[in-house]
């Protein structure tokens, strides 16, 4: 009989809003020092606490950036295995289940971020070819077309998902 392993669920934010009439993404640092890589906020849902997962998601959202969250939709759940890989693979498995969050300001000094490893970035730093304000981002057709064309003009290799990845 195989052996029974433990599941954990995560509950990931993407809190958006709009400063100034630009789409921002409340990030967060998962170090003290300040020094990892921007991050959404993240928690495991303790159901003990909280009766159900968005209850949940809220609540670590307003602890890890002072921000609570208005409109709140699950977007998508990921449940691959090795998605968070330990050393020796005896960690729980990880069910990660991702938000889309929005929050509404109300004027310059409403919505700001109240925890220090908290604070709004732009959404096109993370999503360059999105930004369309100035016409077509050449990124589109100096690197994304190309890169997806090459994609698709390649053989599979073999053993390969049917979907070609």
């Amino acid at each position: 009989m195989a052996e029974e392993r433990r599941i954990e669920i995560g509950l990931n934010a993407a809190i958006v809003s709009i400063i100034h009439g630009n789409p921002v993404i409340l990030h967060t640092t998962i170090d003290a020092a300040h020094t990892s890589p921007d991050a959404l906020p993240y928690g495991r849902f303790n159901p003990t606490q909280h009766r159900t997962m968005e209850e949940g998601l809220r609540s670590l959202a307003e602890e890890q950036t002072g921000l609570r969250p208005g409109y709140v939709e699950q977007l998508y759940t990921f449940a691959d295995r090795g998605r968070m890989p330990s050393i020796d693979d005896t960690a729980p498995h990880v069910v990660s289940v991702g938000y889309l969050a929005l929050t509404r300001r109300v004027s310059d000094n409403d919505g700001e971020a109240s925890v220090e490893s908290a604070g709004w970035r732009d959404w096109y730093t993370y999503f360059p070819w999105e930004d369309w304000r100035k016409g077509r981002p050449a990124m589109l057709d100096e690197v994304i077309v190309p890169a997806l064309l090459e994609w698709a003009k390649a053989k599979p290799k073999p053993g390969a998902a049917a979907h070609g990845l």
